[in-house]
């Protein structure tokens, strides 16, 4: 509409040119107001920037889009919202980005107002008609099928489509009306029968159900998938005779139909006779008629079921092996090898095809935690970086993959990043008391990397006011407060308690040794180092050199040289300890000064 406007402004603009009139500042009387021309040639000059900065905006949003940056790209489609409120496209844009990320509410309003503003265009109903149904209105979705089959009967599957919401939204007369209505247009054909034969299932009508595929089996009497889909029925309703008998009959007509192979293996494994089940199973496997991913999605099934498979591990690895002879380069492929991998431990490799398949199916947040979390397994923390940024732009409101983003963030030191994904990581997280503490923790570790630790302090008291016995923080804070050598008496509180619930810890009884150190209570504080050493801590640098500064303290400076040099070997110490060898003499870290 403003792009209307300013077309017709600026034809009167040039009329005036063309009539050889000069543009002055002389004033012209509209509706008693007093309106100047630079004033409207002001405007004019608004309205053309507005116009530029929306094309600009909406362009550089479907470039963000593809690029895969959908915040970035929901930005500039909702600053276009801004500029030009009655902008279709660019409400269709961004509910294309909502749906993806499972906002449907957000995707159904901007469709809404899109479809009234351009009522012709199918597209948008189309994608209305999606949302609908996964907010499971499939009485709305169906309307708009409707409509759209109005305007266009040749488009035969818009009623099919009709049809299979108003049974998914429980309205089995009126779908099988529509299935009815189709049959009048195309004749009796296998797909509308099929589709009918489901919906008496659903109504709890057998008897029509079964009638809808003898029909199919009295008009195509050559075709096995019929008998094959009986077979299936009568197995389902425990008629074995029946179901053995159609099966047989599929094998007699077709010795090679794969789906035939496929139903027997289910037949067999369903009367616990399962080596014969795994024969035929590994039959359809081999059979080329099958299409390769209803293969794959079997094997996914199998790994994917919360009981257990009804194959053992070397048949499941029969199984990978002949998908993978056959169908090397299918994506879903990756994604079963990917499964395989891990099942067998061998996670860097799984790791790899699962991205594979990622590249091709961004939208798998199952398959994206796996990744993300095989990459914090093998300590791959530029892979965790990396990906779990791409995840969290594909899933903008799933606080784990900030929080395994931001764990890739504090490994590669860029601790300013990391804050900010925790803040916004934090923002989505609802009744998750644990992953808020995450969260925190996380924060911790930033912030001290900042040498910012009063905000680490205000973390930690977040965290222990919601878990007042989280070791590892009363340890982290008992220690920092010693090394700045602060509120000794209260660290010393906290770590004695960590101590006491953790008597074998030592880093637990390091701290609270240095702690004590920091007190000058140097006799207790060498009774406690010894305790950590005796933990295993005579194996860490750092605590052997506080075992030096303890005894250095306590009049024992022989001693505390060669602990001194005994940490250096171990390596991880602090970095004055070359100074304390070379002057031998205990001198004090302003580590975090």
């Amino acid at each position: 509409m403003k792009g209307i406007c300013l077309l017709v402004a600026f034809m009167f603009f040039l009329s005036i040119i063309s009539n050889g009139q000069q543009v002055k500042e002389k004033n012209i009387k509209m509706d008693n107001n007093i309106v100047s021309i630079s004033d409207s040639l002001t405007e004019m000059n608004l309205l053309y920037e507005d116009g530029q900065k929306l094309e600009y905006l909406f362009l550089e949003g479907v470039r963000q889009k593809k690029l895969g940056d959908i915040n970035k790209a929901a930005a500039d489609f909702s600053e276009c919202l801004k500029i030009d409120s009655t902008s279709s496209a660019s409400m269709f844009e961004l509910s294309e980005i909502k749906y993806a990320t499972k906002d449907y509410n957000g995707a159904s309003a901007l469709l809404e107002k899109a479809v009234l503003l351009q009522k012709g265009n199918k597209w948008y109903k189309i994608l209305l008609a999606e949302v609908y149904q996964q907010q499971k209105e499939y009485k709305k979705a169906a309307k708009i099928y409707e409509i759209l089959y109005k305007s266009d009967t040749e488009k035969e599957d818009y009623m099919f489509k009709k049809a299979g919401l108003l049974a998914m939204g429980k309205q089995y007369e009126q779908s099988i009306a529509s299935y009815n209505e189709l049959e009048k247009k195309l004749g009796l054909v296998g797909e509308i029968s099929m589709a009918r034969e489901n919906v008496y299932l659903l109504w709890g009508k057998k008897e029509e159900a079964y009638n809808e595929i003898q029909k199919l089996i009295n008009k195509y009497p050559d075709d096995p998938r019929y008998y094959g889909v009986m077979g299936e029925m009568y197995m389902k309703d425990g008629d074995d005779k029946n179901a053995l008998k159609y099966y047989n009959k599929v094998l007699k007509m077709d010795p090679d139909n794969g789906y035939a192979e496929f139903s027997l293996s289910g037949f067999y494994e369903e009367k616990g006779d399962f080596e014969k089940a795994f024969e035929y199973l590994e039959k359809a496997f081999r059979n080329d008629g099958i299409d390769s991913n209803t293969k794959i999605r079997y094997y996914l099934m199998q790994k994917s079921g919360k009981e257990e498979s009804t194959w053992t591990g070397s048949q499941m690895n029969i199984l990978i092996s002949i998908l993978l002879e056959k169908y090397p380069d299918n994506n879903l492929m990756y994604k079963a090898y990917a499964q395989c991998l891990i099942r067998n431990n061998k996670l860097k490799k799984a790791g790899e095809y699962l991205k594979k398949y990622l590249d091709e199916n961004p939208s798998d947040k199952e398959m994206w935690q796996k990744l993300l979390f095989i990459y914090n397994d093998n300590r791959n923390f530029t892979g965790l970086y990396n990906d779990g940024k791409k995840a969290v732009s594909f899933f903008n409101e799933e606080p784990v993959f900030y929080a395994l983003h931001v764990v890739g963030a504090i490994q590669l030191e860029k601790y300013k990043e990391a804050l900010d994904y925790c803040n916004k990581g934090e923002s989505f997280v609802k009744n998750n008391s644990a992953l808020i503490i995450q969260f925190e923790l996380f924060k911790a570790d930033a912030l001290y990397h900042l040498n910012r630790m009063e905000e680490v302090f205000i973390s930690y008291d977040k965290i222990l006011k919601k878990d007042p016995n989280n070791y590892m923080v009363l340890n982290n804070y008992a220690y920092y407060l010693s090394v700045l050598g602060k509120d000794l008496d209260n660290a010393e509180k906290m770590s004695r308690k960590v101590i006491q619930a953790n008597p074998d810890s030592a880093i637990f009884l390091d701290t609270y040794a240095w702690v004590l150190f920091k007190q000058k209570k140097y006799s207790k504080a060498l009774t406690f180092i010894k305790m950590a050493l005796k933990s295993g801590g005579d194996k860490i640098g750092v605590q052997v050199e506080h075992y030096g500064d303890i005894l250095f303290c306590s009049g024992e400076r022989d001693e505390a040289l060669k602990n001194w040099k005994e940490a250096k070997k171990l390596g991880d110490t602090s970095e004055v300890l070359d100074k304390k060898i070379r002057e031998r003499l205990y001198i004090e870290n302003k580590e975090l000064e």
